[in-house]
């Protein structure tokens, strides 16, 4: 089975160390697992991590969601870049 996670980041706080251990336990099972996330880099990404962004795009998503009040809508490139992923990869979940 092949499992595609999407989150905020791939590493830090509640949601991060969810995603980590769904991650190890269905790499354990035999499960083939792939991890995207918004892409900061003051952390290092493993071979199974893909960040959609890095983090001067995050600074310009944030940015831009204050001036114009869209939370949401300013990572065009980002979103792209997903469905390419998701396309390419055709996971049998995507787990959000």
């Amino acid at each position: 089975m092949k499992v595609i996670q999407i989150n905020g980041n791939a590493y830090r706080g509640s949601t991060g160390k969810i995603v980590r251990q769904l991650h190890d336990m269905l790499k354990a099972n035999g499960d083939e697992c792939i991890v995207v996330c918004s892409g900061n880099k003051e952390i290092s990404l493993d071979d199974d991590t893909v960040a959609l962004s890095n983090r001067i795009g995050v600074k310009v998503h944030q940015v831009l969601s204050v001036l114009s009040g869209q939370a949401g809508f300013n990572s065009k490139k980002a979103t792209q870049r997903l469905i390419k992923i998701l396309e390419t990869e055709k996971p049998d979940i995507v787990h959000l």
